[in-house]
C-alpha cells in the first residue's frame, strides 16, 4: 500500500504500517487542519495533520537511512529501529485537538487525564499543567486500542514509541520522565 502525497508523490507503507492508518485515531487526523485557521488568510495552507503526519514519517526513515549509512547496524536490529522511528513520526500528531494548536487553551490539566504512564511524583510537581497534544498523545499510544496494535505488528511496543515521540523544544511534558529516555 502506499499513500499519494502531494510533496513527496507516492510513499509506501509497510504491511504493518497499513492497519495504523486505518485506525479511528489517524482516521481522525484527516479532519484536523495542520495549520489551524490560517487557511483563512493563506488558502492553499489547507492540508491536514494526517498528510503531514505521513509526510513527517517518511522524512523520518529518509534521515534514518542517512544517519546510519556509513555506520550500518546489523539486521534485523536495524529494521527495527527504522520502524520505530517511522512509527513515532507517522503517531507524533495523534493527541491533537480540532483546530490544532488553536483550541489547546482548552485543555483539561495534566492530573484530569488520568494516564498511567505519568508517575505520582510528577503528577505531584506537575499534575496541574495544561495538557499538551503530547500528553494526548501519550495516553492514545499507552491506553487505546493503539496500544495491543502496535505491540503485536512491531518488534517494540506502544510505550517504546511513545518515548521516541519527540516533544517540542523547552515544553516540559511527563513523556521523557515517565518513560525513563532522559529527565526533564
Amino acid at each position: 500500500m502506499e499513500v499519494r502525497d502531494p510533496i513527496f508523490g507516492a510513499i509506501p507503507l509497510s504491511r504493518a504500517e497499513e492497519p495504523l492508518i486505518d485506525h479511528p485515531a489517524l482516521i481522525r487526523l484527516r479532519s484536523i487542519k495542520q495549520m489551524g485557521f490560517s487557511e483563512w488568510s493563506f488558502p492553499g495552507a489547507a492540508h491536514s495533520r494526517l498528510l503531514h503526519s505521513v509526510g513527517v514519517m517518511h522524512l523520518a526513515g529518509q534521515a534514518f537511512d542517512l544517519a546510519f549509512r556509513e555506520h550500518p547496524l546489523p539486521e534485523p536490529r536495524r529494521a527495527e529501529l527504522r520502524q520505530c522511528v517511522r512509527l513515532a513520526a507517522l503517531l507524533h500528531d495523534l493527541g491533537h485537538a480540532p483546530f490544532s494548536h488553536c483550541t489547546e487553551f482548552a485543555m483539561p490539566s495534566l492530573r484530569a487525564l488520568g494516564l498511567a504512564a505519568v508517575p505520582a511524583e510528577v503528577l505531584k510537581a506537575r499534575g496541574d499543567r495544561r495538557a499538551s497534544h503530547e500528553d494526548y498523545t501519550i495516553g492514545l499510544l499507552t491506553q487505546s486500542s493503539l496500544t495491543p496494535l502496535i505491540s503485536r505488528g512491531f518488534a517494540f511496543t506502544a510505550w517504546t514509541t511513545s518515548c521516541a515521540t519527540p516533544t517540542s523544544p523547552g515544553q516540559n511534558t511527563a513523556r521523557s520522565t515517565c518513560l525513563g529516555c532522559s529527565t526533564t
